[in-house]
């Protein structure tokens, strides 16, 4: 398969959907989980006071909230990898969103880590942004000499 970065970038760019959607039905069940933990009719065989049992619940749904919301922050970047490793423009980013989309969904992740490995020689090579205008117009006009086409040197005239 002589075309490596195309699913790698689709693979990418599905483990971040499945990021976000995840990330989005944990915040849609956290104000549940909330619930569930401090129903009293829910409680069996506890010693926690009232007190103890919202605080703890506070926490877990404050856990929850933290995750989810990197969970999305992290899919997004996964989507903007995929993006950049679709239009083979930056193999690094495509690599690291690879790599940050096993957290997501490995299901998806592992393989496009893997075509996105193998796709390395697809990229562009990065450009020398740190020329200026003028230096770029030399370097696209002036091209040297190859390296056969060496003039003889010519012979000197003895001086006396």
């Amino acid at each position: 398969m002589g075309n490596k970065s195309q699913p790698a970038g689709i693979l990418t760019i599905i483990t971040g959907g499945v990021g976000v959607l995840g990330s989005l039905a944990l915040l849609a069940f956290i104000p549940l989980i909330h619930t569930a933990m401090t129903d009293p009719d829910l409680q069996t065989n506890t010693n926690l006071t009232p007190a103890e049992i919202k605080a703890a619940a506070d926490f877990v749904t404050g856990v929850f909230s933290f995750l989810a919301v990197m969970g999305i922050l992290l899919a997004i970047f996964v989507i903007i990898a995929g993006v950049y490793a679709l239009k083979r423009r930056a193999w690094g980013l495509g690599l690291a969103g690879s790599i940050v989309g096993l957290f997501l969904f490995p299901l998806t992740a592992i393989p496009a880590l893997v075509f996105m490995a193998l796709a390395k020689s697809e990229f562009e090579p990065r450009a020398v942004t740190n020329l200026t205008a003028q230096e770029k117009q030399i370097t696209q006009t002036t091209s040297p000499e190859p390296p056969g086409n060496v003039p003889p040197p010519s012979p000197q005239s003895p001086q006396a």
